[in-house]
């Protein structure tokens, strides 16, 4: 079995990979079903205002999105697992192929999404105003900026820790404190 095969097994055989799934899909029709109910009260809502309320939704996906790919980085910390993965693989090649299987799901995850509140809010919703083709390639470039991010500072804290806990408390508070700061 190569490690691919392993941890793909391993995120679609546990509650990550489904949970990571649902938290999207949830955002997506949470936008859908709101925008439905303020259409009832105020008799116009756009497509546009359902993206807005998808991208506020989504927020939750990325911050578990964050949690579970540092607990996964960090598997110093179950001593079973290290121990198999390091004799059978080197640290290069176990990083690089978590990174990219997390990474890449978490961004076709979101613009799964997007996709579905978009065709189901130019379907459902007032279609007056049209999408700019340039602002969402802009938006696009900034989503996976700062998913890059996101990759490089759970790296760094992945290695600073060796406890998942520890890491995944850091990473988080440091990304949720940006902001407020």
């Amino acid at each position: 079995m190569n490690l691919w095969k392993m941890e793909l097994i391993h995120l679609f055989r546990s509650w990550r990979g489904w949970t990571l799934f649902g938290v999207f899909i949830l955002a997506s029709v949470l936008s859908i079903v709101i925008g439905v109910f303020i259409e009832r009260a105020n008799d116009h809502f756009s497509y546009a205002e359902a993206l807005d309320i998808y991208m506020v939704s989504s927020i939750v996906g990325t911050l578990l999105f964050v949690g579970i790919v540092v607990s996964s980085l960090a598997f110093d910390s179950d001593k079973d697992s290290s121990i198999f993965l390091r004799t059978r693989f080197p640290l290069k090649q176990i990083l690089l192929t978590k990174l990219l299987i997390y990474f890449p799901l978490s961004e076709i995850l979101f613009f799964m999404g997007f996709a579905v509140t978009l065709i189901v809010g130019l379907i459902i919703f007032d279609t007056a105003d049209s999408l700019s083709l340039s602002w969402f390639l802009w938006g696009t470039f900034l989503q996976w900026l700062s998913g890059l991010f996101y990759v490089s500072l759970m790296l760094f804290t992945s290695s600073i820790f060796r406890g998942s806990v520890a890491s995944v408390l850091i990473t988080l508070a440091v990304l949720i404190g940006i902001p407020l700061i």
